[in-house]
């Protein structure tokens, strides 16, 4: 019996839509504190009619924020197993282009 392979991903030849996103940082390095800060603006342009009512932002440095997250209790352990080796990233504003805080919605 032959089993045809099955593609994980499709992949097009050409974009089913205009890609319209960018970011920005400014960001601030303390080596005593070994710690980063700073601001990100990042934005996307809906050239489409379609209404989005969500758009999902992936924090993935809190995967190393203390030792019960998913990714943490799966790996067992992380990079680094000493609490002064945690991670994470703390999101204090969200807001539109019209200065709407969107973390209050």
């Amino acid at each position: 019996m032959f089993i045809e392979p099955v593609k994980s991903q499709i992949i097009n030849s050409k974009p089913l839509s205009e890609r319209l996103t960018g970011y920005s940082f400014d960001v601030r390095l303390d080596t005593l504190e070994r710690t980063v800060t700073g601001t990100m603006s990042a934005w996307w342009v809906n050239n489409s009619d379609d209404y989005v009512p969500d758009i999902h932002l992936h924090l993935y440095m809190n995967a190393f924020s203390s030792n019960r997250t998913t990714f943490y209790i799966e790996k067992k352990g992380s990079p680094g197993n000493d609490e002064d080796d945690y991670g994470w990233i703390n999101m204090e504003t969200l807001s539109d282009r019209n200065g709407l805080d969107l973390l209050l919605l």
